[in-house]
């Protein structure tokens, strides 16, 4: 899809927490951002496009979850596009975070879970995060900060998850947590260390529709 793009993480994760803070920077444009996660690697530096996304549309204050299968079919919704009062709008920034542990994915909008999903067709894979526009022609920036990849466990137990950034403009420090955690599928070997601290800055992603 030529409107959505985004970086994904080296190590593999099976179960585990992770949350970002988002925003788009233009209140007038078209502008969707998500969390990317059990992302199927390809061979190589290829990809399958087989994962979840847990998508925020801060234009009209909905998001949704979504499987998509490998190769081109389209994102499965596992729960359609929702309107909530936690979402803030135009340029605000979101804290974005899903807990995965085993088929129970659970998904949270500012420290509050929005709602969950049972599903079992990707056990294992990548971390990322993603901007998206349907605007033709035209350039949108995203913004992401503070990413925290972690163990998983109850929220009321993941503070570090839902740092209270959300209402600060994005580009602060990072919050300081455990380490990040997760299991590679059988036969993979352990994964790669993750950074440091298990905050870090995302950077800022530039997206636009061309065709």
């Amino acid at each position: 899809d030529p409107s959505t793009r985004g970086p994904l993480l080296d190590p593999i994760f099976a179960d585990f927490a992770a949350g970002i803070t988002a925003r788009c920077t233009d209140a007038t444009a078209d502008c969707r951002y998500g969390l990317q996660f059990r992302v199927l690697p390809g061979p190589g530096d290829t990809r399958t496009n087989s994962f979840y996304r847990f998508t925020v549309d801060p234009t009209d204050g909905t998001w949704t979850l979504g499987y998509s299968p490998p190769g081109d079919d389209p994102i499965a919704p596992l729960v359609d596009w929702t309107a909530s009062p936690l979402v803030r709008r135009g340029a605000l920034p979101n804290r974005l975070a899903v807990i995965v542990q085993g088929d129970w994915l659970r998904v949270f909008l500012n420290g509050q879970q929005v709602g969950e999903a049972r599903d079992e067709r990707r056990p294992w894979g990548q971390i990322g995060w993603v901007a998206a526009t349907n605007d033709r022609g035209r350039t949108v920036d995203a913004e992401f900060t503070n990413l925290l990849v972690t163990t998983p466990g109850p929220a009321q137990q993941l503070a570090t998850l839902f740092p209270d950034d959300a209402s600060l403009s994005a580009g602060g420090p990072p919050p300081s947590g455990p380490s990040p955690g997760g299991a590679p599928p059988p036969g993979a070997g352990a994964p790669p260390a993750g950074p440091p601290g298990a905050g870090t800055s995302a950077g800022a992603l530039t997206v636009s529709r061309v065709d």
